[in-house]
């Protein structure tokens, strides 16, 4: 068994490891499970039991090897730099594996600010693939996949030099920013988080667009 396909079992196996502890607790668990909050800590969607406990997870683990199938399949796969394609395959499982837990405390009355680990995970992820991202090759599956980057080796350096550093600012402001999620502080971090992301995304596209056309 190659080394590759190690590691996406063991990612699934972690993806669908929280089943294990969603069966334990279900005689304790209400009939519906919150699966989905607001900033401000508030549940907006409930899901049956089962869904909650296994549906979930599952879905997790589709999306987990959907991705990782991606990047096999990427003609240019080898350009993507390593560390980001393993951030990649270990990303989902950690993020199932948070969630679920999160889930389940909150389901059993625990007073958990369930917004918190997952923007500090996020905010982690995004600071490690700022990283990485000047170091990655032109590739299709890991990167901003312009057809302008992806058809000049200068623009995809350039343009991913930039997103590397606004990334790694952007995941610093949003981990700051998990630890000051409260009802009353919501909407400022909601419109400061979807203004991060902007920022992250907008500026390197548009940076990249001017170089194209300087060239």
């Amino acid at each position: 068994m190659t080394k590759d396909n190690k590691k996406i079992i063991i990612s699934s196996i972690l993806c669908l490891l929280p089943i294990i502890a969603g069966l334990l607790l279900w005689n304790r668990l209400p009939d519906k499970i919150p699966i989905h909050w607001g900033m401000d800590n508030t549940v907006n969607r409930y899901s049956s039991k089962s869904f909650g406990i296994i549906g979930v997870p599952l879905i997790c683990c589709g999306s987990n090897l959907l991705a990782w199938f991606s990047i096999k399949l990427d003609p240019k796969n080898r350009n993507a730099n390593t560390k980001v394609r393993s951030l990649m395959l270990w990303l989902l499982p950690a993020i199932t594996i948070v969630t679920q837990l999160t889930i389940l405390a909150y389901a059993l009355g625990y007073q958990v600010n369930v917004p918190k680990p997952i923007f500090i995970l996020i905010g982690i992820m995004f600071i490690f693939i700022g990283n990485y991202l000047p170091k990655t090759q032109p590739n299709y599956t890991i990167g901003l996949k312009l057809p302008w980057t992806l058809h000049s080796d200068y623009n995809w350096q350039k343009t991913h030099r930039l997103a590397g550093i606004l990334w790694i600012i952007g995941g610093l402001l949003i981990v700051v920013g998990a630890f000051f999620l409260s009802t009353e502080a919501s909407p400022v971090l909601t419109w400061g988080f979807f203004g991060i992301l902007s920022v992250m995304v907008i500026v390197p596209i548009i940076y990249s667009l001017i170089l194209s056309r300087s060239e």
